[in-house]
């Protein structure tokens, strides 16, 4: 293989470790991350004995109206 037959992935994420949720004082990571021009949110609660998968999100309608509009950020 060479440079030019070679795949190249970017991926753009975050996270953050909340150590107490304001509402339920649980701990929780929260991962943000683009896949497939869509923005991925989820959120983990990892105060369990079993982590768990508390819920996630999926953004992919943007438009520049919205991307410009400090309301909708």
């Amino acid at each position: 293989m060479t440079s030019k037959t070679v795949p190249a992935f970017v991926t753009y994420g975050a996270m953050y470790y909340d150590k107490s949720d304001a509402y339920d004082l649980k701990q929780y990571v929260y991962w943000s991350f683009v896949m497939n021009n869509k923005v991925e949110m989820l959120r983990m609660l990892v105060s369990s004995t079993t982590p768990k998968i508390d819920w996630s999100w999926e953004f992919y309608l943007f438009n520049s109206t919205e991307a410009t509009d400090l309301y909708r950020r």
